[in-house]
């Protein structure tokens, strides 16, 4: 199966040929959700950040609640320094896949890292209520909470 394939190069990190055969998987069968998704964080790891949010864009287009691709987004725009979008795809997580640890503690590190402390520390809480054994959400809440306690 091409998708397979892809799989093994990207992972092999022979990215060129992860990209040939996750796009013959979208050959197969265009709403390959995996596939864009792979195809998006394969582009992003070569630095083609145009092609990654284009195909992350396509696999939200398919399964909306589907965290993933959101987060996936979120880490470029992170890396390119593009705060409000990557706040707004975190929150467009948030409203479309409520039920992700992972996205509430994105949200929570997001803030974190702009300085919303309170923001941060409500946003981790939701975080540790669906999963209170998360060690690095729990090692960054109270990290926060100490930063709050000293700033009062």
């Amino acid at each position: 199966e091409y998708y397979s394939l892809g799989n093994l190069y990207k992972e092999k990190t022979e990215f060129a040929k992860a990209i040939h055969y996750y796009k013959l998987a979208l050959k197969v069968d265009s709403m390959n959700f995996d596939a864009l998704n792979n195809l998006g964080t394969t582009y992003d790891a070569i630095g083609d950040y145009n092609n990654a949010i284009n195909y992350l864009y396509k696999a939200i287009s398919i399964y909306p609640s589907a965290y993933r691709p959101y987060l996936n987004l979120a880490n470029i725009y992170r890396k390119r320094k593009e705060h409000g979008k990557n706040l707004n795809i975190l929150l467009m997580a948030q409203k479309n896949a409520p039920y992700s640890e992972f996205v509430y503690f994105e949200l929570g590190y997001y803030h974190f890292r702009m300085g919303n402390l309170e923001e941060a520390r409500k946003t981790l809480e939701e975080c540790l209520q669906l999963n209170s054994e998360n060690e690095i959400a729990q090692k960054l809440y109270n990290d926060i909470l100490n930063n709050l306690k000293n700033k009062k």
